[in-house]
């Protein structure tokens, strides 16, 4: 004989199968990095992957997306450049990419946004990078999730 605690036990266990395979097959599609937002890009061969081995490159020595705030870190994350200028600033990608450039070509107090990294860690120095590389760098950090 079936009972209502039995029938309600085999409810439970199928909804929880079927939670399982949802999130399984969420998974599935699951990215190295994920697209914020779909947006045309600055350059019409503009390279995702190109963009992100340029960041990982030149900005992550000091920009370190691991590195522990007591143990090295001698920059702020690309992470957190990135809210401070779309979150908190509210720059569109136009505003976001022209603002890197310029900071990256001269970095100056006056353009910088991220008072507390100046005060903890000092200006960035000025960096020499190949030519429309920070244009590359800025239109990966806006388009994707880093």
């Amino acid at each position: 004989m079936i009972t209502f605690e039995k029938i309600l036990y085999i409810m439970k266990n199928i909804s929880f199968l079927f939670a399982i395979l949802l999130l399984m097959s969420c998974q599935n599609e699951k990215k190295e990095y994920q697209k914020v937002e779909e947006q045309n890009t600055i350059a019409s061969n503009f390279d995702p992957l190109e963009a992100k081995k340029l960041m990982e490159t030149h900005c992550y020595l000091c920009h370190s997306p691991s590195a522990e705030e007591k143990q090295g870190r001698i920059a702020p994350p690309m992470v957190a450049i990135k809210a401070r200028y779309i979150d908190k600033e509210g720059y569109n990608k136009a505003e976001f990419i022209e603002n890197v450039k310029a900071f990256v070509a001269h970095p100056t107090k006056e353009k910088a946004l991220m008072y507390g990294a100046v005060k903890k860690h000092g200006l960035m120095p000025k960096q020499v990078f190949p030519e429309g590389s920070v244009e590359k760098i800025a239109t990966f950090m806006f388009d994707y999730q880093i």
